[in-house]
C-alpha cells in the first residue's frame, strides 16, 4: 500500500529497539539488495547438484549420507558465508594450498532509475571462481566452471527472485593472476523503481520522503 512518510527521526529510543529494527530487515527489507540477496542466497543453497559441483570434500558429508542417499538433515548453510564457498560480494581468494571454489554473487542497477520514476533494470551478477587444480570435474568430463554456470543458468530459468523474469545478458570467462579461472554471469529484470518504508507494521511503498 503506498503511503507518505516524513522520516526525520530515528524509529526507537533505546538500542534494543534499534537492533530489533535492523533485523527486521532481514524478513521486511528496505532494499532490493538485502531482499534478493537473500532469494539467491536461498535459491543456491536449495540446489544440491550445485553444491556438490563445488566440489568440498569437507563439506561432503552434509549433502549426502555413507549409503550415497541424499542427506535432507544436512547442513547445507555451510557453504554460504564470509569465510565460505558462497559469498554475497565479490571475492578473489589469495593463492592457497587449500583447493576450493566459489561462487560470489552481487546486485546493482543500471542510471536508468534516475530517470524512470516508476521502474529501473536490475543487475544481478554472478562470478565462479575455480581452482586451476580442480578445472575439471571427473563424473562428467566438464570444465567445472562451465558445469556450474550451467546450473545457476538453469535455476535462473525457472527462479522467481524478483518480480520479473531475469533475463541473462552477459556471460563470458577469464583467469586471475594467481591460479584461478573465473566465468561471470549476469541477469538483468526489470522492477519497480519505489522507495520503501519498513516499521513495525511492516513494509510498503513510499512515494515522497521529505526532510
Amino acid at each position: 500500500m503506498d503511503k507518505e512518510e516524513i522520516i526525520d527521526s530515528p524509529k526507537f529510543e533505546t538500542k534494543d529497539e534499534m537492533i530489533a529494527m535492523l533485523q527486521a530487515y532481514m524478513s521486511n527489507p528496505d532494499d532490493d539488495t538485502i531482499r534478493l540477496k537473500e532469494k539467491i542466497k536461498d535459491m543456491l543453497l536449495s540446489c544440491p547438484q550445485l553444491l556438490w559441483a563445488l566440489h568440498s570434500e569437507e563439506y561432503e558429508a552434509e549433502l549426502f549420507n555413507e549409503d550415497g542417499t541424499l542427506n535432507d538433515s544436512g547442513e547445507w548453510d555451510v557453504y554460504f558465508g564470509d569465510t565460505s564457498l558462497i559469498r554475497p560480494f565479490l571475492f578473489i581468494p589469495e593463492t592457497q594450498d587449500v583447493v576450493s571454489n566459489y561462487i560470489c554473487y552481487q546486485t546493482s542497477t543500471d542510471e536508468n532509475m534516475r530517470y524512470n520514476s516508476e521502474m529501473k533494470y536490475f543487475i544481478i551478477t554472478f562470478t565462479i571462481i575455480v581452482h586451476e587444480k580442480d578445472s575439471i570435474d571427473k563424473n562428467t568430463g566438464i570444465a567445472r566452471h562451465d558445469l556450474i554456470g550451467s546450473i545457476i543458468r538453469e535455476l535462473m530459468a525457472w527462479s522467481s527472485v524478483t518480480v520479473a523474469h531475469a533475463v541473462p545478458i552477459y556471460e563470458a570467462e577469464s583467469i586471475t593472476d594467481n591460479n584461478y579461472i573465473t566465468k561471470v554471469l549476469r541477469y538483468q529484470a526489470a522492477m519497480p523503481n519505489n522507495l520503501i518504508l519498513t516499521d513495525s507494521t511492516g513494509s510498503s511503498f513510499v512515494n515522497k520522503v521529505k526532510r
